[in-house]
């Protein structure tokens, strides 16, 4: 019996651990923003956010939807986590257009975003920001801390902002 215990605890151990050593957690699912738990700063934070995410490694399609005081918006985002940097001019959320260099891995269990924004009407200031993405052991709470560092890479003394908001999300249906 103490060998059928082993084992059944090895097939466990197997289950559960070899995805997340593996960095195969699927992030697929309906996702609220939980505002109680997330930290903005105060004039920053949406009134509420959604995330419809469909998950087949390595292409991740997040559609999302944020209710800020000044109105909706919406869009999507479409990652390739293999880590290769991908370059190009997008328009961001707030309506903007920016030139980004965006690239996203698996750090173990750990969806890594890091994205490097030069808005066109800002030249001097240079936006780096690094999206950690992360599953609770119960698959119920997905966590995405942010730190974003915006400075002026000619001049340090110019202008330097850091932010590093953790937004939590509970899975919905």
């Amino acid at each position: 019996t103490d060998m059928v215990t082993m084992s059944k605890f090895l097939a466990l151990v197997v289950a559960v651990g070899f995805p997340v050593l593996c960095g195969a957690v699927d992030l697929s699912g309906e996702w609220v923003m939980n505002p109680s738990k997330s930290s903005y700063k105060p004039k920053l934070q949406p009134q509420g956010e959604t995330y419809s995410i469909e998950h087949n490694d390595p292409s991740i399609k997040v559609r999302f939807r944020t209710v800020w005081p000044d109105g909706p918006s919406s869009g999507v985002f479409a990652y390739i986590a293999d880590g290769k940097e991908i370059s190009g001019t997008k328009k961001l959320d707030n309506g903007r257009q920016a030139n980004v260099t965006e690239s996203v891995q698996w750090d173990g269990a750990v969806l890594v975003v890091k994205r490097k924004i030069k808005f066109a009407e800002l030249p001097a200031i240079v936006t780096v920001e690094t999206e950690r993405w992360s599953l609770s052991a119960d698959n119920r709470v997905l966590t995405v801390v942010t730190e974003t560092i915006s400075e002026s890479p000619e001049d340090k003394t110019l202008f330097k902002m850091v932010e590093r908001p953790t937004v939590i999300y509970d899975r919905g249906r």
